[in-house]
């Protein structure tokens, strides 16, 4: 399977309301201790003694007010087009101070916002940032909301830069580092997306905030595009254990059974997470599975596996090949001759461990999973196993299916091993681990 089909690119959404920061700060900004309803004026020397003070606060000029009041009372009503022409004709004004160019660049950045003109909105906070007048406290504000305000417009450069400045800032949102790395990706900056997505993720779930899909995607995508093979398999791990589709699933699988020394015994349990997961799917997989179970000894199991295949329309009710029908009537018979014996009581006891374990296995596939884990958990105790890992790997299983997940957990993490005993438990433990919604 190639891996990039299943995080193929696609747009990119923001988890976050595009302008809410920008347009409090915007429309909570006092610009004179009067309001403009009042405009300062110069003052005659004789009202006031000379002396040293505070410099003055900055004024907007009488000769400024008539548009900016006008402008003022547009925006209080919503009406931005009205506003923006209001602002145009106050800059046509000659003379104009800094702070005025100031003011004029945050109402028309608020009316460009209510009017829609994301572009002319950027454009006028940047001029207002570049000012340096913007108080400290609104800073992160505005740096956010253009940064925003070009990821709408998909500028994603510009939304990247802005958005890098950004988190830099003392009580930066983890919000935003989730905008650089969306930013970052579609400027096809894969390493700063990588990198910010994940410090995002990590920074979620320190906080119990919940991660998207989109956004472990996202990560899993970027490590892709950097050719970080494990930042990929860390991605989807996530994904199988947050949104456990078959479509991750198969991937890690494949990427398990086929690396450099995985042990062909070791067939049958991969077989078994592809079906508890979905992945299995094909007639091929079906039968050779339960050609494997009844190679095994779980002719119950290989009956299943049968009827799964019947379910999911893979296998024919009336099968016309002839190896397939006869291995389905040596399961039948085979199988209705062990429920005889077993209902006569012929069960004889396991003797050795090995035997203890397959048929605790076995009994779990039954539906006995009292005694079935209880013959499996003492086969293990016994401590004369050959292959003592590959027997936790089986318990953990036989505990998945007997529902004890938790259980189930704790013994796949005890599993070792270098043939591939070790990434197939870990699969496992993912399964017993992931969330259902």
């Amino acid at each position: 399977m190639n891996p990039a089909t299943i995080l193929a690119h696609r747009p990119l959404r923001c988890g976050t309301a595009l302008f809410a920061t920008v347009t409090l700060a915007l429309a909570s900004l006092s610009f004179t201790p009067s309001g403009y309803s009042q405009p300062a004026v110069g003052q005659s020397s004789e009202d006031k003694p000379v002396a040293k003070a505070a410099a003055p606060a900055e004024t907007i000029r009488q000769v400024m007010a008539k548009p900016v009041l006008a402008a003022e009372k547009f925006l209080a009503d919503k009406k931005y087009p009205e506003a923006l022409e209001q602002i145009a004709e106050a800059e046509k004004i000659e003379g104009k101070t800094p702070y005025e160019l100031y003011v004029l660049d945050r109402m028309r950045a608020t009316a460009a916002l209510g009017a829609g003109n994301d572009l002319l909105a950027a454009k006028s906070l940047e001029s207002a940032y570049a000012s340096g007048r913007i108080p400290a406290a609104e800073t992160l504000a505005i740096m956010d909301g253009i940064a925003r305000i070009y990821y709408r417009q998909k500028d994603f450069k510009q939304a990247a830069a802005w958005a890098a400045r950004a988190v830099k800032e003392p009580g930066a949102r983890i919000e935003t580092r989730l905008l650089l790395g969306h930013s970052a990706y579609l400027s096809e900056d894969f390493a700063t997306a990588k990198t910010e997505v994940a410090a995002f993720i990590a920074a979620a779930e320190k906080s119990g905030t919940a991660v998207t899909e989109d956004q472990f995607r996202l990560f899993a995508s970027a490590a892709l595009k950097t050719n970080d093979n494990a930042g990929y398999v860390a991605g989807l791990e996530k994904l199988v254990v947050h949104f456990p589709k078959k479509e991750y699933w198969a991937d890690l699988i494949h990427r398990v059974e086929t690396r450099q020394g995985f042990a062909e015994r070791l067939r049958l349990d991969v077989y078994r997470l592809k079906l508890i997961t979905g992945v299995l799917s094909s007639r091929g997989g079906f039968l050779e599975m339960a050609g494997l179970c009844v190679q095994d000894g779980y002719l119950e199991e290989g009956q299943k596996v049968i009827d799964a295949g019947l379910a999911a329309g893979a296998l024919s009710k009336d099968a016309t090949d002839a190896a397939e029908k006869k291995l389905r009537a040596s399961i039948g018979k085979d199988l209705a001759e062990e429920r005889s014996q077993s209902a006569k009581g012929n069960r004889p006891s396991p003797k050795t461990s090995i035997a203890m374990i397959n048929n605790g296995f076995d009994a779990v596939v039954k539906g006995d999973t009292v005694r079935g884990l209880s013959l499996m958990e003492a086969g293990i105790q016994t401590g004369d196993l050959r292959r003592i890992d590959d027997a936790r790997l089986r318990f953990g299983i036989a505990l998945v299916l007997a529902g004890e997940k938790m259980k189930a957990s704790e013994i796949f993490r005890t599993v070792q091993g270098t043939d591939g005993t070790v990434e197939l438990a870990h699969l496992w433990e993912l399964y017993s681990r992931q969330i259902k919604r």
